[in-house]
């Protein structure tokens, strides 16, 4: 009886003393929100726009407007610099006989795009990371086309300088503890191409015929200036990494 009283003695002290413990501090799991950069932060932005998802399979895409890969630094807690970069080089060949004439043809579309910007980021008591920003659009499209056959050539060349500027605004939530986040952007740009013309060179059976023209002419120029301005939108989902 003795050990039996111990024993029963024994079980209420643990269950008392588990019970202080237990009521003194919360042993429910709490969640990390709001990992948000702050000063001295760098980011790498990668995303994928609406241009991209519209085009894809099309042989004539435009991305001038929204980079793909985007790096950022948090100059302050509240303020962003930018640099948007985007790349993209497409090549098609094309090989037949025509009139008993072997004919090749090739293809050639390059695009450099630069977007230095800025952003501002709003409280931090929000759950979602709110901004907005502008940014400076800076690049060169070159478009070449070459066709052969026996005694003919043609070649076509379509370079443009591109520059404007565009306006956006976004949000973004952070994964948990890690330093990713995911979100979304949209903007507005307003974009003006220069050189807008095109170039041609023909030989055939030995004679060269070099002249300029434009698609929205049917004509033969020695010189020819055009520029093409427009305004555009864009909506874009993003994924960040931010690091230190």
């Amino acid at each position: 009886m003795k050990k039996f009283f111990a024993l029963v003695a024994a079980a209420l002290m643990s269950a008392t003393s588990f019970a202080q413990i237990s009521d003194a501090t919360p042993s429910a799991p709490t969640l990390k929100t709001g990992n948000r950069p702050d000063q001295g932060t760098w980011g790498l932005y990668m995303g994928v726009t609406s241009n991209m998802i519209k085009d894809w399979g099309d042989d004539d895409i435009s991305l001038r407007s929204m980079p793909l890969l985007n790096i950022k630094y948090m100059c302050t807690d509240n303020w962003e610099l930018r640099t948007g970069v985007m790349v993209s080089k497409k090549k098609s060949f094309m090989k037949g006989e025509m009139e008993n004439n072997d004919f090749k043809g090739k293809t050639v579309t390059s695009e450099n795009m630069l977007t230095p910007g800025f952003a501002y980021h709003f409280g931090k008591n929000n759950i979602l990371d709110v901004y907005t920003g502008a940014e400076i659009l800076l690049g060169w499209k070159r478009d070449t086309a070459k066709e052969s056959s026996d005694n003919y050539s043609k070649t076509v060349k379509h370079p443009t300088f591109n520059t404007g500027v565009g306006a956006f605004v976004g949000l973004q939530a952070f994964i948990g503890h890690l330093p990713l986040a995911i979100g979304c952007e949209y903007g507005l740009s307003n974009t003006f191409d220069f050189g807008d013309v095109t170039k041609v060179s023909i030989e055939n059976d030995g004679n060269k015929n070099d002249y300029v023209t434009h698609g929205d002419f049917d004509g033969q120029f020695d010189s020819m200036k055009n520029r093409k301005g427009a305004w555009g939108s864009q909506f874009r989902l993003t994924v960040s990494y931010y690091f230190k």
